[in-house]
This record gives structure tokens, C-alpha cells and sequence, in this order.
């Protein structure tokens, strides 16, 4: 049985990264981590019974890392190595205010801690998407994420690979494009998204998780966050 873990907190690039690995045409199993946890037996049956991983097939399991999922996350992350993208936190919130703007986003940051202490001590693949400038960088970045999956190389994803890298099509799945606030975002207008983004108790709880999440992201080549603390960069360099 192959496993290729595609694990994810929420508005981080998980159906952005699921539909790169479909178009590799190498990994024809998908199993929700959510249907995947309702299955006891953890195997799909062959007579239309629960959901679950095929023993002789490559399976893309993929779901948001979340407190019902814990057990089967460290079983998985145990034998095969999860892939992870990230975003800026802070941009994640964003998007989940744009989706629904009377949601309080603060699960988002829970979500970003668990990842921190329950995925990160197994080493997994990070991807930052958010980071990935040009078609070279992109390039590197997937064929990395291609071979942390430890799946041969087949025409079909070296395909997917150049076709991905100089495309990069971030808004054709799942997005919702361009709006205020990831303007503001970019412009690192952060009094604008303070004053407008009706997410202070968001921002409390991330700026909360600073001592944590600073420095996985920092290792992952984030620098200056708008969120991050001004002047703290000497100790997380340090670390």
C-alpha cells in the first residue's frame, strides 16, 4: 500500500494542490481524511461498502488537519511522509472573512498550532505557495512535491509539472479572485484590513500564536509578516 498524505489547514491551497496531483494522472485513489476516519477497517471494500484506502493502489489522502482526524493523522504521517501547503496565515483569514465575513476565523489559528505540534514533528514536505514567484521557483517547488510523493516520474506528471510551473493557475480552483481586503493584503495595508476586515479578534489570536508560528515559518522562508512582531527577527534567526 502506497499512501501520499495531503494534509492541510484551511484556505492554504488544498484544492489548489489537489488538483495539481489529479493532473499528474498518478494517484487514481482519493480518500477524503473525513470518510477515511469513518471507516474502521481503514481498507476500501470491494462491494460498495465504506470508503477507505485500496492496498494496491497510490492513495491521495487528503483533509484539514483538525482534533477528530489526530489518531489516523500520526498513524499515516508515521509511515509516509504528509504534503503540506501553507499561505500567510493572516491571508488565510482573509479569505475565510471574504467567504463569510460574520464568521469568527480565530479556528483558523487553532488549525495552524495543531499543524505546528501534531504534523511538523514527523518532517513533512512544505510547499509555501504564497512564496513561489516565478516559473522556476514554481518548477522546483512541484517537482519537489513530486518527489517527496516517492511515485516514479511519468511523462504525464512532467507535463503537469511545466504546465503548472508557467501557468500557475491559483485562481481557477477554489478562489474567489481579487476583492478589498487581499488588496489591502498586498499593499500591506494592515491598518485598512484592521479597520475593515471585522476580524480583530482574529488578529489577537494569531498575533497570540506568534512564539509558535514565527519560527515554522520562518525556517519555510517567511520574512517580515505583517502580523510578526517588529524587532523579533534577530531571535527567530537565531533559532
Amino acid at each position: 500500500m502506497h499512501i501520499v498524505p495531503l494534509l492541510t489547514v484551511q484556505h492554504t491551497g488544498t484544492w489548489f494542490m489537489m488538483e495539481f496531483l489529479r493532473g499528474t494522472e498518478s494517484f487514481k485513489h482519493e480518500v477524503d481524511l473525513a470518510a477515511l476516519i469513518k471507516n474502521r477497517q481503514f481498507l476500501t471494500l470491494p462491494n460498495n461498502g465504506p470508503i477507505g484506502a485500496h492496498p494496491s493502489r497510490i492513495n491521495l489522502v487528503y483533509g484539514h488537519i483538525n482534533e477528530p482526524a489526530e489518531g489516523y493523522i500520526r498513524t499515516i504521517c508515521a509511515w509516509w511522509r504528509p504534503i503540506v501547503p501553507l499561505r500567510d496565515p493572516l491571508l488565510g483569514i482573509i479569505t475565510g472573512k471574504n467567504r463569510n465575513p460574520a464568521q469568527d476565523c480565530s479556528y483558523i489559528v487553532e488549525r495552524w498550532l495543531r499543524l505546528e505540534w501534531l504534523v511538523d514533528p514527523f518532517a513533512p514536505h512544505y510547499i509555501p505557495l504564497d512564496l513561489l514567484r516565478t516559473p522556476e521557483e514554481r518548477g522546483e517547488a512541484l517537482a519537489d512535491v513530486l518527489e517527496a510523493t516517492q511515485v516514479s516520474m511519468t511523462d504525464a506528471m512532467s507535463r503537469q509539472l511545466n504546465l503548472w510551473a508557467n501557468t500557475w493557475p491559483q485562481y481557477q480552483y477554489n478562489s474567489r479572485g481579487t476583492y478589498p481586503l487581499k488588496v489591502a493584503y498586498y499593499n500591506r495595508d494592515m491598518k485598512y484590513i484592521e479597520k475593515h476586515g471585522n476580524m480583530a479578534n482574529e488578529l489577537m489570536t494569531l498575533r497570540g500564536a506568534e512564539s509558535v508560528l514565527r519560527p515554522l515559518l520562518f525556517k519555510q522562508g517567511y520574512r517580515d509578516l505583517m502580523w510578526w512582531t517588529p524587532g523579533g527577527a534577530k531571535e527567530t534567526e537565531a533559532a
